[in-house]
């Protein structure tokens, strides 16, 4: 358990880990990273599971962790903290080592268990000496699907170790299961403190069903009260009951189920059981749960304790056998204290009837829940006439008849013993008792007696006649908004029905609770020194009109107030709200039935904030890891601004269990480093306005406290990311009186999984990884936890539009793996969202260990950046924040395609090239025939300067003439030489590398190569007095690279310029035709060029 230290202060990083250990999260969990780490390995690095590891270190029991083959089920951190405090019940002591040995053993399964592998009741033998085995159940909570081991549930699933595979489970796994038989078990119980003597003894009246229970041919499930409970049963029962054998025989199996092993998991819909006597019936309310058989309900205390031949659930009630009549039930049950209180004060002759023992009741009971919705006047009134007394308990009986909950059909009218009507109606799966307006609720139906039947009821019949404001002013509950309601004439008027006219009302007000936990000063704000705006909130509680209750609403409803704002009213799965103005409350007693509408007591001040963000986020349980830790001391600065009421802010608080999944290595990072802590949780901070999701646009920014947040939206979500470490909004809108909070599902800024794990488990991400992954380099740099990686990831989008045989080709050459790793990971550098902001100019250019050069370029695009990795024709935009991932280890930018892999060779990719389409037909037909299939054969390597559309304005017509009506093959292949390299694909950088020097030995050109002196850098190529400057380079082929010039490397001497008359006659026609084409040729490119020109201006 988390403790002090000697000077009685807890250190920050411990704090926070108590603090964070008592959180649950739903997920399934696996990756490659896992898969290397055996299931001790898993344990000790998972934050949830410090209890667990602290146990198997003391206890020296990680061998058994080690072995092949296991399925552990590890309870996580709080469970086994919170076990340390009952331990002693289930007899266990967690300082003694054999003790631990033993459970912890229990908790581990023999063989590998997937959960899309687990069938419902299927059991696996666990490592404890005795092979206890381990029942394994399904179970469906609405849609959701529950997997259970004994009764806990696996919150975690499937986390794939290299041994075995492990899940994180709800509860500790105890009692272990007993060697015993439920018949020996209920004799000689293991569990310390129980004694089921009773039950087992007089099992001797049933000796079929004791041998069936001392054996292992059959499976029970068994519901067992303890002797403490029988022993109060009066001497009178326990006669009836124990000299009947029939009836004990009855009762005794009532309690069994046989050939069913039912354990109960915390949530989850049971359905009913078929005992060997009745069947037993389930519900819920809140944590506990309760069966009925026969009428009779009781609690499970003690639930799943296996025994060698089933499970043994302790409960508190007998089932089944029923000894009580009406009044004496009404008497000893405690929610029905003020209606039997009443029962005593009616006349004696109606008295006389109900505690009779021959005539059959049913009474609608109403709560003291009930009773305190009605005004204290009237209580008191009620207590002191015998005739009021008598009319409203009158009300609430009936005499002659046994009515049970399945006779109860929508419409169906019963008359009372003082003639009173009372009709069932149905609203919501829920039933109800009508008499006049009021309807009462059945919050406990059928607990049978020895003469009727008992229903426990939400409202008070015969007791309306009251205002809603009477219902205010003498409610228990709201005596402080009775007290200011004093200074609002005009909301005293409408609530009495004075001004409205005999219209109906809905009112919802604050309890005296709620208006009692907000500040003094707060208080004296806005009830006193501001009431003109206490006034307008309190008019968005009321609406005219109609009387709303319950009944009236059956999932959402909008309604407009009497101040005219508007309210969403929502009442589903148990659930009864209002939100107004963003703020939501609880409604905590519904349905206070008054002459004039309807009355609701709520947990909250609608339209108006009436808390600072840290009282405000203290109220809400699914963000409490967020507010403890910044009210611990070395959290003082943040929350002292925080509780500034003047402040403008809007926070994004991480829910509880964000910080479930942390890895333990970074949570100890983080809690260790009060700086760091402080800066993360800044980062979910900004001061710069309080702003709700509408006013979080795509695209938007706004400064932090630490860094800068960013605003993306993709259908109906809203994300913030911060330092590349992206969260989704998942709570909007809770208003405080210094800011707005929104509940996000993940914590920011601090990026907590290696780039292996982000990528392993990102749906853009995943199939980069896989293609990479058998390739060392990548992979062991992924998972390096002190590496500082930067990763440019092709989406999974892009992969999955490449044929099969394309990925083939890559996933199946080393060269190529090899080749895309250097192209897109740098080894050497974190250039996250902050490191690009910070260099970025209008753009820069990072050099990996491997010289690849990676330049990022403001764009005015939306995404606002693009990347490249040397290779013009493959760039691609990049949103920075939006398209990045941070890992612990690095960061992951997802992106359109690859960046230095093409699947173009060089014709296909001259032809994609917007520069190229004047030219490139031309060119190929002046070069020598053969050279476009050369250029298509990837088993060779080219380098080839493409002169641009532009480059044939620089010729003279003479010039072009000439060019179109070369035959000789030895000036074409000049030409060509002086355009292309073949066998050698030459970047721009080799090229500035191997040709600067005119004496270089290592330029493989045939023509000079000037560098421009000027800040342009620019690379021109000359011939014969003709410079040609590279104005696009490296665009990147499968079999080469392209660079465009502006010029052809050519050049006709003025003799040569016209062809000679022998020549012309030698071509004859042919030479005609050529000339016309290249007249035609000429032409066209002039118009293209102009076009564009024109088109560009």
């Amino acid at each position: 358990m988390c403790s002090k230290t000697m000077h009685g202060i807890m250190p920050l990083w411990t704090m926070c880990a108590c603090l964070l250990g008592f959180l649950t999260g739903y997920v399934t969990s696996s990756s490659d990273v896992t898969r290397s780490k055996t299931i001790r390995q898993l344990i000790s690095e998972t934050n949830r599971l410090r209890g667990a590891d602290d146990i198997i270190l003391k206890n020296n029991l990680g061998s058994q962790f080690e072995q092949p083959d296991i399925t552990a089920f590890i309870p996580s951190s709080e469970i086994f903290w919170k076990f340390r405090n009952v331990q002693s019940q289930y007899g266990y002591n967690l300082d003694d080592k054999e003790s631990v040995t033993t459970l912890m053993l229990y908790h581990i399964g023999r063989g590998r268990v997937m959960s899309d592998e687990i069938t419902d009741g299927q059991t696996i033998i666990s490592k404890h000496p005795s092979n206890y085995n381990l029942r394994l159940n399904i179970f469906y909570d609405g849609r959701q699907k529950i997997i259970t081991v004994n009764g806990a549930e696996l919150l975690v699933r499937d986390i794939v170790g290299s041994n075995g595979v492990l899940y994180i489970i709800d509860r500790m796994l105890a009692p272990v299961s007993s060697a015993k038989t439920l018949h020996d078990y209920l004799l000689y119980p293991d569990l310390p403190g129980y004694q089921f003597q009773s039950i087992a003894r007089a099992s001797i009246i049933a000796p079929e069903t004791k041998k069936a229970t001392n054996g292992i041919d059959h499976q029970f499930t068994a519901f067992v009260p303890p002797d403490a409970i029988l022993f109060p049963m009066p001497n009178s029962a326990q006669d009836v009951l124990f000299f009947n054998t029939t009836l004990l025989n009855h009762t005794i199996h009532a309690h069994l189920v046989k050939d069913t092993i039912l354990f109960i998991p915390a949530r989850g819909e049971l359905k009913d059981l078929q005992s060997l006597s009745g069947s037993i019936h389930f519900t819920r309310e809140g944590e506990n749960v309760y069966i009925q058989n026969n009428r009779v309900r009781a609690r499970v205390t003690v639930p799943n304790i296996p025994v060698a031949n089933g499970v043994v659930h302790v409960i508190d009630n007998m089932l089944c056998f029923i000894y009580k009549t009406v009044f004496i039930e009404t008497n000893t049950t405690k929610s029905l204290s003020i209606f039997a209180s009443h029962l005593h004060g009616i006349p004696g002759d109606l008295l006389s009837h109900i505690q009779s023992t021959s005539e059959t009741f049913t009474f609608f009971a109403p709560n003291n829940d009930a009773f305190a919705k009605v005004p204290r006047t009237i209580q008191q009134r009620m207590a002191q006439v015998d005739q009021l007394r008598s009319e409203v308990l009158g009300a609430h009986i009936i005499k002659g008849s046994d009515i049970s909950l399945a006779d109860m059909t929508d419409g169906k009218t019963f008359k009372t013993i003082n003639n009173f009507t009372l009709t069932v109606r149905k609203f919501n799966n829920d039933i109800y008792i009508q008499n006049g307006h009021v309807l009462a609720r059945i919050e406990q139906a059928d607990i049978g007696c020895t003469n009727g039947v008992i229903h426990i009821v939400s409202s008070v019949f015969r007791l309306d006649q009251f205002t809603v404001l009477d219902a205010i002013k003498g409610n228990n509950q709201l005596l402080r908004i009775s007290e200011m309601l004093s200074h609002f004439p005009e909301l005293e008027g409408v609530l009495s029905g004075e001004t409205t006219l005999g219209g109906k009302v809905t009112v919802f007000m604050p309890s005296d609770l709620t208006i009692m936990s907000l500040r003094n000063e707060t208080r004296k704000n806005l009830f006193v020194d501001h009431s003109d705006r206490a006034l307008k909130a309190l008019k968005g509680h009321l609406i005219e009109g109609e009387a709303l209750a319950t009944t009236d609403i059956y999932s959402t409803v909008l309604k407009y107030t009497y101040g005219g704002q508007r309210v969403e009213i929502q009442n589903a799965d148990n659930d009864f709200t209002i939100e107004g103005s963003h703020i939501v409350a609880k409604v905590v007693t519904s349905d206070i039935w008054c002459s004039n509408g309807v009355l609701h007591i709520i947990d909250n001040i609608l339209h108006l904030p009436t808390r600072n963000l840290m009282d405000e986020m203290s109220r809400h349980g699914d963000i409490s890891s967020i507010s403890n830790i910044l009210h611990l001391e070395g959290m003082k600065e943040l929350s002292l601004s925080l509780s500034n009421e003047d402040g403008h802010f809007t926070m994004f608080v991480p829910v509880n269990a964000a910080f479930s999944t942390i890895p333990r290595s970074r949570a100890d990072a983080l809690f260790a480093n009060s700086t760091l802590f402080q800066n993360v949780l800044k980062a979910h901070v900004t001061s710069t306005g309080s702003k709700y999701t509408s006013d979080l646009y795509d695209g938007s920014s706004m400064r932090a406290e630490e860094e800068f947040l960013h605003i993306s939206r993709e259908s109906s979500d809203v994300f913030i990311t911060n330092n590349n470490v992206k969260t989704r909004i998942i709570r909007p809108d809770i208003p405080a009186i210094n800011g707005i909070i929104h509940v996000v599902d993940t914590i920011m800024y601090f990026p907590f999984y290696i780039a292996a794990e982000v990528m392993y488990n990102n749906a853009k991400l995943r199939a980069f990884y896989d293609l990479m992954k058998n390739l060392s380099d990548f992979s062991n740099l992924l998972q390096d936890q002190f590496s500082q990686v930067t990763v440019f990831a092709p989406s999974a989008d892009f992969l999955s539009s490449l044929s099969s045989e394309d990925l083939q080709r890559i996933s199946s050459s080393p060269q190529a793996l090899r080749t895309i790793f250097k192209g897109h990971v740098i080894p050497n550098g974190l250039l996250d969202s902050r490191f690009i902001r910070m260099n970025m100019q209008h753009k820069f250019t990072f050099r990996s260990i491997y010289g690849i050069p990676f330049t990022f370029e403001k764009q005015s695009t939306v995404a606002g950046t693009s990347i490249d990795a040397g290779y013009s024709n493959l760039r691609y935009d990049l949103d920075i924040n939006r398209d990045g991932f941070a890992c612990s280890n690095g960061v992951v930018y997802v992106i359109d395609g690859f960046l230095d892999y093409s699947f173009k060779n060089i014709i296909d990719e001259m032809k994609a090239q917007d520069k190229l389409k004047a030219s490139l037909q031309n060119i190929m037909g002046i070069f020598p025939p053969g050279v476009e299939e050369d250029f298509r054969d990837v088993n060779n390597e080219f380098t080839v300067f493409m002169p641009a559309g532009e480059a044939f304005l620089y010729l003279s017509q003479p010039e072009i003439l000439y060019l179109h009506s070369l035959v000789n093959s030895s000036e074409k292949y000049q030409l060509l030489e002086r355009h292309t390299v073949n066998g050698t694909a030459l970047s721009i950088e080799k090229i500035r590398a191997t040709c600067g020097d005119k004496n270089s030995t290592e330029c493989v050109l045939s023509v000079d190569v000037i560098f421009e002196d000027d800040e342009t850098d620019d690379v021109l190529l000359e011939w014969n007095g003709v410079r040609a400057k590279i104005i696009q380079s490296n665009i990147l082929a499968n079999n080469g690279i392209i660079h465009i010039i502006d010029r052809i490397l050519f050049k006709v001497e003025e003799e040569s310029t016209t062809p000679s008359a022998e020549s012309m006659n030698t071509r004859g026609v042919n030479a005609a035709s050529n000339t016309f084409s290249a007249l035609v040729s000429y032409l066209w490119i002039v118009t293209t060029f102009c076009i564009v020109h024109i088109v560009k201006r």
